[in-house]
This record gives structure tokens, sequence and C-alpha cells, in this order.
């Protein structure tokens, strides 16, 4: 988490995502597809199912987006991803518990150079283009 207040911000729509050819969400228990322990949307997996009283277990951990898209594509388990994100091969299971959007953020210290007010710049615009009408902060 940064300090102080943002100097860009954006939200990040999730979407439960199970492969459409090897579904893994009507398996009791759930398998999961999560990051590491406190990685990004685990404990939002986990609370979302244990609030519906939905038993689950973890069957694959990566720390790679990439490693975490083709394990749900491979009907290993069911996964929180950003819903900007889903594969061709996969499908939003819609009828699960909905999880708030995530807020991506990004800071700038005090004093910063000229040569990082540029790339704070690019970034922006980066990631406006990439995330469309989700920014949240007027620039």
């Amino acid at each position: 988490r940064g300090q102080g207040e943002p100097i860009a911000r954006w939200r990040e729509p999730l979407a439960w995502a199970d492969s459409r050819d090897w579904p893994a969400g009507e398996r009791d228990p759930v398998p999961l597809v999560v990051f590491p322990s406190e990685g990004l949307y685990r404990r939002q997996i986990t609370d979302a199912l244990d609030a519906r009283g939905i038993a689950w277990r973890i069957a694959y951990v990566s720390a790679s987006l990439a490693s975490l898209q083709g394990a749900v594509s491979a009907g290993i388990g069911v996964s929180l991803l950003p819903a900007r994100l889903l594969q061709p091969d996969q499908v939003e299971l819609t009828h699960w518990p909905s999880v708030r959007p995530v807020e991506l953020a990004l800071h700038l210290g005090a004093g910063g150079s000229e040569p990082l007010s540029r790339l704070c710049e690019a970034l922006i615009a980066l990631c406006d283009e990439v995330m469309g009408e989700e920014a949240i902060v007027p620039r």
C-alpha cells in the first residue's frame, strides 16, 4: 500500500473463472487455483466461498498470472481473475458469490524527478488505455 493520496487509481473488476471444456466449479470440495498465501485475490476467494458455506481446497498455487490462467483452462480448478483477462477457453461463473473490484493505485513520493514524472505520465496513459472506463480519478 502506498502512502498518501494516489496520483491515479483504477478499478479492476474480478470474475470467477472456470474451464469451458473441463469445468471444476461443481466438484466437492471446489478445487481452487490461487496466488501464494496473502497474494492477489486469495483472501477474496476464500472469504466469499466461506461466507456461502462452499467447501474448497487449494489445488494449484503460482505467483504467475499466466500460470493461473493456464491451470484454470486445463480444468485444475476455479479462480478469481481480472474480468478483462478471461480467456476464450474459460467461462465466467456468474452465479457464484459477487466480489468487489480491486483498486490499482499509482503513488508518487515527494521530490520526484523529471524522468520519474515522465514515467508516471506514461504509466497513467497506458493504464488508462488498458483499463478503459475503469479510471476513477480524473487527471
